[in-house]
Parts: structure tokens; C-alpha cells; sequence
């Protein structure tokens, strides 16, 4: 099955921002997805994602990816698309799209995309970093402001 470009950036968003409204069939296609994408792959399309992401002219200069690099992620995350669509969950895939549309695709790729991730921000390493956000936070602001909405101050 062959993606649009629009198709594509429909799964990178639904993988980004999470599923939407999912049926029982697009449930099913979600957990084939899941069950059948080893550690490996959901690596590849971690990958994939901050390759693409790290394009955009915001974060550009943070991101030491070769043009090589990306044509090789991408090639990567495509085959594994084809793979999980075609082969792995090919029965759940048909009957989501007969009973529920096109928008399977987004929403079972956004499901694995956010196990993917899960992955990823539970590495101690990654941890380390977004808890290092609490560093520099006035903590006496955020207790005034707790106590201004009645509720216990953070620690």
C-alpha cells in the first residue's frame, strides 16, 4: 500500500498527538500493530519520527543527521509500515478499513507510535533530562500559586 504525502503526515500527527475516536475494528488493527512490532522496529520508527521532526527549521541546527541518514531511516520506517500493513496485520488492517475508513491507518499508527515513545521517555537517560526541567523552576511561585487555588504546594 502506498502513502501519500498527506497520508504520511496524517500518521506522523495521529503517532505525535495520539489516537482519536477508535472503533472495535481499528482497536484490533492498534493492538496487531503493537503485538507485532518488536523492540527493533519500535526503535526505527522512534528514529524516523525525530529524523523527520529534526527537518524543520526550528531544531534543524540541533540535529547532526545526514541526508544519508534520513534517506536510510526513512527506507527503514517504510519498510516497516508495508511489513506491519501488508503482512503482520494485514486481516485486522481489511476489516478496520471496511467497517471503519481510511483513518485506521492514523489512528493504529498513532497507538504504536505512543508505545514507541513510551520507550523512549522511560530510558534513564531521557528521564534525567526532563527532570532536569525542575532545576530552575521558582518553586516559591508555584507554592503561592497552589495555595491561591486551595490545594497542596508541589514538592
Amino acid at each position: 500500500m502506498k502513502l501519500s504525502a498527506l497520508g504520511i503526515a496524517a500518521i506522523v500527527s495521529g503517532i505525535v498527538a495520539g489516537p482519536a475516536y477508535a472503533g472495535p475494528y481499528t482497536d484490533d488493527f492498534s493492538k496487531c500493530l503493537v503485538a507485532q512490532a518488536t523492540p527493533q522496529d519500535r526503535a526505527i520508527l522512534v528514529q524516523w519520527i525525530f529524523s523527520a521532526v529534526s527537518a524543520g527549521p526550528t531544531v534543524r541546527e540541533l540535529a547532526k543527521i545526514t541526508p544519508q541518514q534520513r534517506t536510510e531511516l526513512t527506507t527503514q520506517a517504510s519498510s516497516l509500515f508495508s511489513r506491519l500493513m501488508t503482512q503482520s496485520c494485514r486481516a485486522p488492517l481489511v476489516t478496520a478499513l471496511k467497517y471503519e475508513g481510511t483513518s485506521v491507518i492514523e489512528t493504529g499508527f498513532g497507538v504504536l507510535g505512543q508505545v514507541a515513545m513510551r520507550d523512549l521517555m522511560t530510558q534513564p537517560e531521557v528521564q534525567q533530562q526532563l527532570n532536569a526541567l525542575n532545576n530552575n523552576q521558582d518553586k516559591d511561585a508555584f507554592a503561592a500559586i497552589a495555595k491561591e487555588a486551595g490545594i497542596a504546594p508541589p514538592k
